[in-house]
């Protein structure tokens, strides 16, 4: 076979692998990847697509600052009930504003959410629409600082800059870039093409300026592809009770073990302060060992109890939602 018709599995290989590290914004990227990799550029966009087609490579997406868009983001815990649960899992796969729901076995809370949203009222609306459709028993909420991580946000609350102002054309071309980049030649162009259509006079050169730029100032954290195996599957969450110390620690630690996906601190039911923590793992076992990590890092050396957890919703976050206040 020739052309983009080739098949080199060592090819696609490290072309996932490219992809998943950054992808050019220029106006053909393709090109420099072929150039990086020594391979025509029509193969390198063949494999591309077929690691895409084969599900080994996430789409090509802009990942946007929360705290620089302005979007806050909470954890929401509700008290759904074994009862509930099936009928959950259907709503909450419909919410925009929710990009994870995980099920905790064993904890009251046992559904537990990450909301992102722009406004208060947004948020609010959210969280009120959530309690009514799943009929929660009981609700909490946790935002930063209490809220330390959340992923794919990491640490929140660490930027100390200024949330950017989006005008309408680039709030639309936050839309497009965070919902996928097209795999072809000339992505940007598409892009282009699509915004003009929609009556803006812009063109791929803007588009290519516009996203460099919030690259450099931090609007847009990476633009890649993310990983096949980035949905968490496996994984278990666990309470540890901790002083000021330790919790200072959280964010750092959350850092160096793979898999943490949230960590909060609340008070105990004895008035003591509590670190719930979420980590996943490709195993149960990985996963607990992981939370021990964790414990481990922040300085405390008594056992956790894991608790099982299944995923219910884990997508990549939309922070422009059409029609969104």
């Amino acid at each position: 076979m020739t052309g983009g018709d080739a098949r080199r599995p060592e090819l696609e290989e490290a072309v996932v692998r490219r992809l998943q590290e950054a992808f050019p914004i220029v106006p053909r990227p393709f090109h420099v990847l072929a150039s990086e990799l020594g391979a025509p550029e029509a193969e390198v966009l063949a494999a591309a697509r077929r690691a895409r087609a084969g599900g080994r490579v996430g789409p090509v997406r802009a990942a946007f600052s929360a705290d620089r868009t302005g979007h806050s983001v909470a954890l929401v815990g509700m008290g759904v009930g074994e009862d509930g649960l099936e009928r959950a899992s259907e709503i909450i796969a419909e919410l925009p504003h929710v990009s994870s729901a995980f099920e905790v076995e064993g904890w009251s809370y046992d559904v537990w959410l990450t909301v992102v949203a722009r406004t208060v009222v947004e948020q609010r609306t959210a969280l009120e629409q959530l309690r009514i459709a799943l009929d929660a028993s009981d609700v909490v909420l946790v935002m930063p600082p209490d809220l330390i991580v959340a992923a794919p946000f990491g640490v929140l609350g660490a930027s100390t800059s200024t949330p950017v102002h989006l005008s309408r054309e680039q709030e639309f071309l936050a839309r497009l870039a965070q919902s996928g980049i097209t795999l072809t030649e000339h992505p940007y162009a598409e892009i282009a093409r699509t915004i003009a259509e929609c009556g803006y006079d812009l063109d791929e050169a803007w588009v290519i300026e516009t996203l460099r730029g919030w690259l450099g100032q931090g609007v847009i954290e990476r633009v890649a592809a993310s990983g096949a195996h980035e949905r968490m599957r496996l994984g278990v969450a666990g309470a540890l009770r901790v002083d000021d110390g330790q919790v200072a620690r959280a964010g750092a630690a959350s850092s160096t073990v793979q898999g943490v996906r949230w960590c909060f601190v609340r008070r105990g039911s004895g008035g003591h302060r509590e670190l719930s923590v979420l980590v996943g793992g490709s195993t149960m076992a990985e996963a607990a060992e992981r939370l021990q990590a964790f414990a481990r890092a922040i300085g405390c050396d008594a056992p956790v109890q894991p608790r099982a957890v299944r995923t219910v919703k884990d997508v990549a976050p939309t922070l422009f939602i059409r029609g969104a206040s």
